[in-house]
């Protein structure tokens, strides 16, 4: 299986933004091909005043891309962290006490955005339950 090369030779705005990293998302540290879905990202937002100068470019992968938005790029590492934290400690609620109050938060405001979305069509429901699996014996 062939590896992607770390450094892209080519002299164009995408490879100097994809050498800054050496193939790397500036946000998770996820590696990334040179011909996938990632994206350039501007570290500070043009809502926020950040230019078009290759300075203010960094690549990041799409999904981090497309949840960063506008937000500035400390903001979106500190959300990545939180996530990273809580989705670990939801997963040991058995023996965790901050698990199970992330669990029971998350638990509640899944139930009431599917009330919520009980009379909305199909493909506005944003929260939409999916059938529990039956247990293995």
């Amino acid at each position: 299986m062939a590896r992607h090369k770390r450094i892209v030779e080519a002299n164009t705005r995408k490879a100097r933004v994809w050498n800054k990293t050496r193939g790397h998302c500036h946000l998770c540290g996820e590696k990334l091909k040179y011909a996938g879905d990632w994206q350039i990202d501007h570290v500070v937002p043009r809502a926020f005043g950040g230019s078009d100068e290759d300075w203010n470019f960094l690549p990041a992968c799409g999904f981090c891309n497309r949840m960063k938005k506008a937000a500035r790029t400390y903001k979106m590492r500190r959300v990545l962290m939180y996530g990273r934290y809580c989705l670990d400690e939801a997963t040991r609620r058995n023996t965790s006490e901050d698990g199970q109050a992330i669990y029971a938060v998350v638990g509640r405001r899944v139930k009431i955005a599917t009330l919520r979305a009980k009379n909305k069509p199909p493909h506005m429901q944003l929260w939409k339950q999916t059938e529990k699996k039956p247990a293995r014996t």
